[in-house]
């Protein structure tokens, strides 16, 4: 049976589903990137890095500290705006890809050492027949962090957002045309460009 669609849709109490808003909207980048990644996010990703080198790759001296995690997302942040083809080049003295601040932040072996650990999940305790089981604690917890952040208001719209991934993995998606053509398919909730010319 053809119906038309209603046009009225259900209205929910949103302050009854999530946490109080506490977004204060003169932060800095980097606060406004801490109320997201926080003291339990950072300590949960050096907690899952510390367990996969145990347990999986034998290194029972590795640690490593909240600071170098918090360092160590730095320089990942920053190696996506800059864009080099190798990440040593941010190491390599007198060239003009060398980046003090990098430098003086972390030693290229370190930050490679836990490049090679940096787990999100413990491996032994994966939940079944979840493709993004090595990611979903971690989401998990960002989620929460978003919706405690939410700035939810009357004109918002949900749309598609692609990460570029050119690996092998069951969720990547192929769309002919686009200009990411290859990645993961997200969906992202925004609020339409034209509601600030209303301002």
């Amino acid at each position: 049976m053809k119906d038309d669609l209603k046009n009225a849709l259900p209205v929910y109490d949103l302050a009854h589903f999530l946490a109080p808003r506490h977004v204060i909207y003169s932060v800095d980048p980097v606060s406004l990137f801490e109320s997201f990644f926080d003291d339990d996010v950072i300590h949960h990703l050096c907690r899952m890095t510390e367990v996969y080198a145990h347990n999986d790759k034998s290194d029972h001296d590795f640690t490593v500290s909240e600071s170098e995690m918090r360092g160590f997302l730095a320089i990942l942040l920053l190696s996506g705006y800059i864009g080099l083809p190798r990440w040593r080049m941010m190491w390599e003295v007198g060239t003009e890809t060398y980046l003090p601040a990098v430098a003086e932040a972390m030693r290229r072996n370190r930050f490679e050492l836990i490049k090679r650990y940096m787990h999100c999940a413990d491996n032994a305790h994966l939940p079944q027949n979840d493709k993004f089981a090595k990611m979903r604690s971690l989401m998990c917890l960002l989620n929460e962090r978003y919706l405690a952040n939410a700035i939810f208001e009357e004109n918002l719209c949900i749309d598609e957002s692609m990460s570029p991934y050119f690996g092998r993995h069951g969720a990547k998606q192929f769309l002919k045309g686009k200009p990411i053509r290859f990645g993961y398919k997200f969906w992202v909730l925004v609020q339409p460009p034209w509601i600030f010319d209303t301002v």
